[in-house]
């Protein structure tokens, strides 16, 4: 059987290694609401849900302490959707910063790509990427992302509309 597509993540697997976007993102969030947050702590839950990563931060117990001292009570499930409310523009602004294709990525892409495999990416990351215009990024960057990121773009939006490269 011929393989006929892949389907990639986009954070920390093609772009963002070491997933700094969300990082930086929480670590912002979290500062405007006047508790820092450590690179450790916001790393801690990485990869689940987004939601579910900021309650687990506010649970840290150094967090929670300082919540409560910041605020005079402790974090509730309404911190949790507030703050998840002003991550998700959050991390949308932080993108440009952190977005560049991870080193072997474009020449991988161009590899599947010349054996006629068709490449894909999840719901979720069709859904961002169509929010967020990496050409700005592709332009400050090395010749051979600028080249790749705009097309991976290119590529998501085909998957939107139900087309596939």
């Amino acid at each position: 059987m011929k393989l006929q597509g892949v389907v990639f993540d986009w954070a920390g697997t093609i772009v963002d290694h070491g997933s700094r976007a969300p990082v930086a993102a929480l670590q912002d969030v979290f500062a405007g609401a006047g508790v820092a947050v450590t690179v450790a702590e916001a790393r801690l839950s990485m990869g689940i849900a987004k939601k579910d990563h900021i309650r687990c931060i506010l649970e840290l117990q150094r967090v929670t302490e300082e919540w409560r001292r910041k605020r005079g009570v402790a974090p509730a499930e309404t911190d949790v959707e507030t703050l998840y409310a002003e991550f998700v523009p959050k991390q949308t602004q932080c993108l440009g910063r952190f977005s560049g294709a991870i080193a072997g990525v474009p020449e991988t892409f161009e590899g599947l790509r010349s054996r006629g495999v068709r490449i894909g990416s999840p719901p979720a990351t069709r859904d961002r990427c169509s929010s967020f215009s990496l050409t700005a990024h592709a332009n400050r960057a090395s010749r051979r992302t600028a080249q790749f990121v705009p097309e991976m773009c290119r590529e998501v939006a085909a998957l939107r509309r139900g087309c596939a490269t």
